[in-house]
């Protein structure tokens, strides 16, 4: 099973130890992580992060996916020299928490570096129209030698818009509620979803959750709601043509 979408460090006001993220997964039956920091609102924990990340994988290895969370600010000669050490598979654009929409000469020049570098990239999707899933479009659509994936499938209308034009376009599962995946699967689009959760911050908007039993019950409604090929397909099966891509 694979989880294209995780956490580690600070979140509000709680700290998620990579470690113990990446232990709880494992423990949790996942096979391979999508790992990437949570990023600060003026992106000064980039480096900071990928630190982190390079000790992460000397040790994990395989097991994890990381993903390279960007900052619009971020210079495009760090952002190469931090590729350069570390094989990210993904870079991350939060357009909602970093206002990207201001500044679109800093998304063409991560378009040109995904390309270069055969990256995929993930967009955040929801929030407000700017970083709505329809926003996207024009971007997966004139870049169709780069996968995309459009992380919690937000408004879910216009993911199915984006799944429809472009076939390099997938989206995940964090967050989404099952209605939404369900109306994607019912468009046709069972194909193009990736699991992903955001573990373990689901725990910083409800300090009730228990992480790990949420978890568990994610999965149970999943494979009842869907069934046992869907989940296979989304977890798994899905996930081998798009690794093939980044």
């Amino acid at each position: 099973m694979i989880d294209i979408h995780t956490h580690f460090g600070q979140f509000y006001n709680n700290y998620y130890d990579p470690e113990q993220v990446i232990g709880n997964l494992i423990k949790l039956g996942v096979t391979q992580i999508g790992l990437m920091p949570t990023l600060t609102k003026n992106g000064d924990n980039v480096f900071e992060s990928h630190q982190v990340m390079l000790k992460i994988i000397e040790k994990y290895d395989k097991q994890i996916i990381p993903i390279l969370w960007v900052h619009p600010k971020t210079k495009k000669n760090d952002i190469y020299a931090m590729l350069n050490q570390l094989p990210y598979k993904i870079l991350k654009v939060h357009g909602y928490f970093h206002d990207w929409h201001k500044y679109p000469k800093s998304i063409q020049s991560l378009i040109n570096i995904a390309r270069q570098k055969q990256l995929s990239i993930m967009f955040h999707t929801g929030g407000r129209k700017e970083s709505y899933a329809f926003s996207y479009k024009a971007i997966c659509k004139n870049n169709l030698d780069i996968t995309f994936i459009l992380a919690h499938s937000r408004p879910v209308a216009g993911t199915i818009n984006i799944l429809k034009n472009c076939p390099n376009a997938y989206c995940d599962t964090a967050f989404t509620p099952i209605s939404d995946i369900k109306k994607n699967i019912e468009s046709g689009f069972e194909d193009k979803i990736l699991f992903g959760t955001d573990f373990p911050v689901m725990s910083a908007f409800d300090s009730g959750i228990d992480n790990e039993r949420w978890y568990l019950n994610n999965i149970s409604t999943l494979k009842n709601e869907l069934g046992e090929s869907v989940f296979s397909k989304i977890t798994i099966k899905n996930f081998q043509t798009v690794l093939n891509n980044i």
